[in-house]
């Protein structure tokens, strides 16, 4: 019978891509990549806020530019490091038999689908709370089609960039 996995166990899988068992290797490996990338995202929050308050002396201006400069840069750069990391120690392969290949890629197509149904809904309600062009109120932003057709073109790229990643994943065995 197979034990009941705790929330926290199920959070760190789902964070880092990985399917099946979480063995001591593998929890010492995500515990070392954890720690380097709390490291780098330390540093790179004292320099950011560094350079913040340099900007924010020369011109005020240039700070509305900053939430979201940040973000994308804490996003990116933290979240590459911790696939790139993954990826080299292959933590996140699965193996299966050739008999258990074809309900795994089912598997992952709904997976992907789930996935990018999520973040199509996510990001089609940022971008219409962000407001980014300024035209007018969030509900006015949210029945906006091209909010629309941007989140609903962004879940797709997402969903097949997901596809894409799980699928390479699979490790077809004998």
């Amino acid at each position: 019978m197979k034990s009941k996995e705790s929330v926290s166990v199920k959070l760190i899988k789902h964070f880092y891509g990985i399917d099946g068992e979480l063995d001591e290797y593998r929890r010492s490996e995500l515990n070392c990549i954890g720690n380097n990338a709390f490291i780098i995202l330390f540093v790179y929050t004292l320099v950011s806020s560094g350079i913040m308050i340099l900007v924010g002396n020369i011109n005020i201006k240039y700070l509305e530019y900053y939430p979201m400069v940040n973000l994308v840069a804490v996003i990116f750069g933290v979240g590459m490091y911790i696939i790139f990391q993954v990826e080299k120690l292959k933590l996140s392969t699965k193996e299966v038999t050739s008999k258990n290949y074809n309900g795994e890629r089912r598997k992952l197509i709904r997976r992907s689908i789930k996935t990018a149904l999520f973040i199509t809904v996510i990001y089609y309600v940022l971008i219409s709370f962000v407001d980014m062009n300024g035209s007018g109120s969030f509900y006015s932003n949210l029945i906006d089609w091209r909010n629309i057709i941007n989140a609903v073109l962004f879940g797709i790229i997402f969903g097949s960039f997901t596809t894409v990643i799980n699928y390479s994943h699979l490790k077809k065995i004998q």
